[in-house]
C-alpha cells in the first residue's frame, strides 16, 4: 500500500482503522491520557467500538455523561486529523480538550438545563428508511481548494 502512487492522506485513510484512529494514534492516546476515560488498549484483541458500548450514559438533567463525553472527544479527534491533513493545521491537545467540553456543555446548556424556567429540548432522531430503501447520510467541505467528504450508509 505505501509504494502505490496515490496521495499520501489516501494512503493514511487506506490505513485508518477506528482502533487506531481513537485509540492506539499516540495522539488519541495523548488526549485520553488527559481524562479519567482510559481505553484499556494493552489487549491485542481491544476493540474500542465494544469499549464505548461499555460506558454509561445517564439522565440529562445531570449534565453530559461518560458516553457523551467520550464521544465529544472522538468528534473532536477526528476533526483535528482532518484539520491536520485536509487543512496541515497541526493538532493541539488543549484545543481538542477544550472545544469538547464546550460543544458539549453548550448543547447541553440550551437543551436541558433549566435556567429560565422549563423549555423543550431540541431532540434530534435518526429514522430508519422503509423497508427496501438505503439510507445514506453524507456531509463534505471545502476550503482553500481542498475538500473532504463522508459517508455512512
Amino acid at each position: 500500500m505505501w509504494g502505490l502512487t496515490i496521495p499520501p492522506k489516501v494512503k493514511n485513510f487506506s490505513w485508518e482503522t477506528i482502533n487506531h484512529l481513537f485509540s492506539t494514534c499516540p495522539f488519541a492516546q495523548s488526549v485520553w491520557s488527559c481524562t479519567n476515560l482510559v481505553p484499556t488498549i494493552s489487549s491485542p484483541n481491544f476493540d474500542f467500538l465494544t469499549w464505548l458500548g461499555t460506558l454509561t450514559s445517564t439522565t440529562a438533567s445531570r449534565g453530559p455523561d461518560i458516553l457523551s463525553k467520550a464521544l465529544l472527544l472522538c468528534w473532536q479527534i477526528w476533526e483535528s486529523r482532518n484539520n491536520m491533513i485536509f487543512k496541515d493545521i497541526n493538532p493541539y491537545l488543549v484545543r481538542v480538550l477544550t472545544v469538547a467540553g464546550q460543544v458539549g456543555l453548550d448543547y447541553w446548556h440550551q437543551n436541558f438545563k433549566d435556567v429560565e424556567g422549563p423549555k423543550t429540548p431540541i431532540h434530534i432522531k435518526w429514522k430508519p428508511p422503509p423497508s427496501g430503501w438505503v439510507k445514506l447520510n453524507f456531509d463534505g467541505s471545502i476550503r482553500n481548494g481542498s475538500t473532504a467528504t463522508g459517508f455512512v450508509i
